[in-house]
């Protein structure tokens, strides 16, 4: 059967897995190997590297998406004193020199935090997250993950029933609701649903069905042409044909 409008399921973008640039542990050590206290790069609230980083009054700053989703937008989460933050542009220029190392396994890149943006779009080893059953894979895995997926979902655009995502395009092919056309093809102009098409064509009232000729001829002939068929038949036929009218 022809579909008019076939909507195969085009799976979900996935999300970027976010893992936190960190800091290169062999740069920030001592003479003796111990690790620095860079304590005060991070932000207490996501405890990530300060992402542009908003300052209070009381000189507490954290990151600029982390003071947005604050309850209480002008009250600083660590001493509770009341003011508005502002961009801290002091720390901004320190921050980009610090040395982070790339968070995705298999990657060796060191550089600059900031650069580590330009880094993280052409990371080979980038990490993405499958927004379905939140499993982070590399990126060039995601596709044949979501195609075998059990917990990624889809509602059918014609039943509205939700559907495995993996089981899409057997669906589509036999959803009662989905719109389609006459499954004899063209002269025939009937569309209609799939639920539909069985009446539409054993109840013969589509005339370009094709039908055994019942005369024991053996071929397979449409409704619009059989009167041809007989009369193009022997004459034995044709009496047969004629008497089975009274």
């Amino acid at each position: 059967m022809t579909t008019l409008t076939p909507q195969y399921y085009t799976p979900p973008p996935p999300a970027q897995a976010h893992a936190a640039m960190e800091l290169d542990p062999e740069t920030y050590t001592d003479e003796n190997g111990a690790p620095i206290d860079m304590s005060h790069t991070k932000c207490i609230i996501c405890m990530g590297i300060f992402k542009c980083p908003y300052v209070f009054a009381c000189g507490h700053s954290f990151c600029e998406i982390c003071t947005q989703r604050l309850q209480h937008k002008t009250e600083c989460p660590t001493c509770r004193r009341q003011s508005t933050p502002q961009k801290n542009h002091q720390m901004i220029p320190f921050l980009d020199m610090l040395t982070v190392a790339c968070p995705n396994s298999g990657c060796s890149w060191k550089g600059p935090l900031a650069a580590a943006v330009k880094h993280g779009e052409t990371c080979t080893s980038k990490q993405v997250r499958c927004v379905a059953c939140d499993t982070n894979m590399p990126e060039e895995a995601y596709d044949k993950h979501i195609a075998e997926c059990g917990k990624s979902l889809w509602t059918c655009c014609s039943c509205k029933k939700s559907i495995p995502l993996k089981d899409t395009k057997k669906h589509d092919a036999e959803c009662p609701c989905r719109i389609i056309a006459c499954p004899f093809g063209f002269p025939c102009t009937w569309t209609g649903m799939r639920s539909a098409a069985k009446k539409h064509t054993k109840t013969l009232t589509c005339k370009h069905c094709k039908i055994t000729c019942p005369y024991n001829c053996g071929k397979r002939i449409a409704l619009t042409k059989m009167d041809d068929h007989i009369k193009n038949s022997d004459p034995r036929t044709r009496e047969i044909h004629k008497k089975s009218k009274f």
